[in-house]
């Protein structure tokens, strides 16, 4: 039973994210748990492997959003110290993925007792990420976001984005999805079955297969990109008429006017991006009954 826990925080959560840690730590400490606290701040985001030496901690906790997970395992990469997730983001898919408890108590009993699983990132322009990485649609959505209005109404913040997203001319991107070339509007790689929360994207996928699945979305016209949104939160994305999907190991998007891109729901600059298998290797701690 793990006992020694690194605490990492975001110091900009909300009340509610702010009431949830609270209540996790207590949970921990009333176990004979020590939590010790790190708040990031702007010229030290994440601890490094020294805070985290061998025998120090049994543990690092990652409070925040999905970002936060994939910020904190790229620096302890090689550190050999599992990581556990105290969802306080707005998406948490991660969370989803793995069957996160809700509950202050259930989280903390999976922080002490649950198996820590070695799972595969991938890398986009040799950036690790661990979820899913796209261009196009999502991509400029995200580079949209105001983040202050996201922490302030959560989900909500997402629909000016999206409806000034929907009245951009669609993207013309070239694919090269492990040699084979395609064109597509909007290309999702996935390393998880789960996209902008809990809505089931790639029921193929799987964090800890070592592959990816590209989805590539090849409408052309505003009306039907419109349509098939309104097939994601059914889980039928895929499905749909003009999706392709390709399990694969090597993504090659470029276009010859910019295109946003984004990864674990993060902005991430702009094409060409080129996503892999091989990202630095994240060992999380999950629910028993996670994979």
């Amino acid at each position: 039973m793990r006992q020694r826990f690194l605490l990492v925080f975001n110091p900009t959560a909300g009340p509610k994210g702010r009431t949830l840690i609270g209540r996790v730590v207590a949970a921990l400490r009333q176990g004979g748990a020590e939590v010790t606290a790190f708040a990031p701040t702007p010229g030290r985001r994440v601890p490094g492997p020294d805070e985290v030496r061998s025998g120090r901690y049994d543990a690092v906790i990652a409070a925040g959003g999905d970002g936060t997970v994939r910020e904190l395992a790229k620096a302890l990469s090689g550190s050999n110290v599992p990581i556990g997730f105290v969802p306080m983001g707005t998406g948490n898919v991660l969370a989803h993925e793995i069957g996160l408890p809700r509950d202050a108590e259930g989280l903390a009993r999976v922080l002490r007792e649950g198996p820590a699983v070695p799972l595969e990132g991938a890398r986009a322009n040799g950036e690790p990420f661990y979820l899913m990485a796209g261009a196009g649609f999502d991509g400029e959505v995200v580079h949209r976001l105001d983040m202050p209005t996201k922490r302030r109404v959560g989900k909500l913040a997402y629909a000016t984005p999206l409806l000034r997203t929907l009245a951009l001319p669609l993207p013309v991107l070239e694919v090269t999805v492990d040699g084979q070339s395609h064109r597509a509007s909007w290309v999702i790689v996935a390393n998880a079955r789960c996209y902008g929360g809990s809505f089931v994207l790639a029921p193929g996928a799987h964090m800890a297969s070592g592959d990816l699945l590209a989805i590539l979305v090849k409408t052309r016209t505003r009306a039907a990109l419109v349509g098939k949104l309104m097939t994601l939160p059914l889980g039928r994305l895929t499905r749909q008429r003009g999706v392709e999907t390709l399990r694969c190991h090597r993504v090659a998007i470029s276009s010859q006017t910019p295109v946003a891109t984004q990864i674990d729901g993060d902005p991430f600059g702009v094409t060409p991006l080129i996503i892999e298998t091989g990202g630095a290797p994240l060992t999380l701690i999950v629910p028993p009954t996670a994979f």
